[in-house]
Formats: structure tokens, sequence, C-alpha cells
């Protein structure tokens, strides 16, 4: 354009050099405008890509700590488990105990009760013969009735009386 206006003026055309700077003025300006833009949008670019990392980061470190929350759950969830079959194991455990105690007091009441059933017969205060089966098993009931009985029941009675 300057090259435009020296020629103009070379032909005698003031008002067309003047034109041509005019432009060349206008166009310079147009120039460091857009360069200056361009310098601004290069540096919003640059401020862009550190607000991203940013985030990036930030949303790395969400996605880890989710990690982390998931498993410490699935940990605390695996422990409750333990604990509850623990302690299943331990009431089991605790009514096994009971029983056998239980089995324990039974048979030394029984052993207690043979012992003195044997001693009773030793010292022959006990003269039944029921090995097998109790007093009803007997057929005492029927003696009872029985009129012979009742006279010797009453002979005895005399006897002693």
């Amino acid at each position: 354009m300057e090259e435009q206006a020296r020629q103009s003026l070379r032909e005698g055309r003031e008002d067309m050099a003047r034109l041509a700077l005019q432009r060349r003025h206008l166009v310079t300006s147009e120039l460091k405008q857009l360069e200056a833009q361009m310098n601004d949008v290069e540096q919003e670019e640059h401020r862009l890509r550190l607000t991203e990392q940013r985030l990036s980061a930030q949303i790395e470190a969400f996605n880890t700590r989710l990690d982390l929350i998931a498993a410490r759950y699935s940990a605390a969830e695996a422990q409750v488990e333990i604990n509850e079959a623990l302690a299943g194991v331990s009431e089991e455990l605790a009514e096994l105990g009971q029983a056998m105690e239980q089995a324990e007091r039974k048979s030394e009441y029984m052993q207690a009760r043979a012992a003195a059933i044997d001693q009773l017969m030793k010292d022959s205060i006990l003269d039944l013969p029921i090995s097998a089966g109790t007093l009803s098993d007997l057929p005492i009931a029927s003696l009872e009735n029985d009129s012979d009985v009742e006279a010797q029941l009453q002979a005895l009675k005399q006897e002693l009386g």
C-alpha cells in the first residue's frame, strides 16, 4: 500500500496516495487488534487447559475416593457377616453347653438315685422285686379285693397286736 501511495504521488494523484496511506493505516490498526485478540485467545486457551487439568485431577480424586468408599463399605459388610456368623456359632455353642450341663445333671441325678436304691436294697429296707416297670405294673389292685388277703392281714394284726 505504501508502494501504491508512491506510485500515486508520481502520477500526481495526491488524493489516491492519501487514500492508500489511510487504508494502510487502517489495515495496520486492524492487524494490531487481531494480534492482540489472538494473544488474548492464546492466554484464554492456556487458562482453559489449566482449568481442564485441575478438573481432571479433581474428577480422578473423586473417583478414587468413591472407589475407596465402596471398598470400605464392602469390607464393613463382610465384617458384619463374619460377626453375625460368629454370633450364631457362639449361640449354638452356648446352647450346646447348656444341653451338656443339663445332660450331666440328669446323669448325676440318675447315678445318685441308683446309688440310693442300691444302698436301700443292701440295708434290706427295700425288698421289692421291681427291676423293670413300676408298682402300677404289679397286680396289686386285684389283690386288694381278694378276701384271702384280707383275712391274712387281719390275722397278722391280731398276732402283733
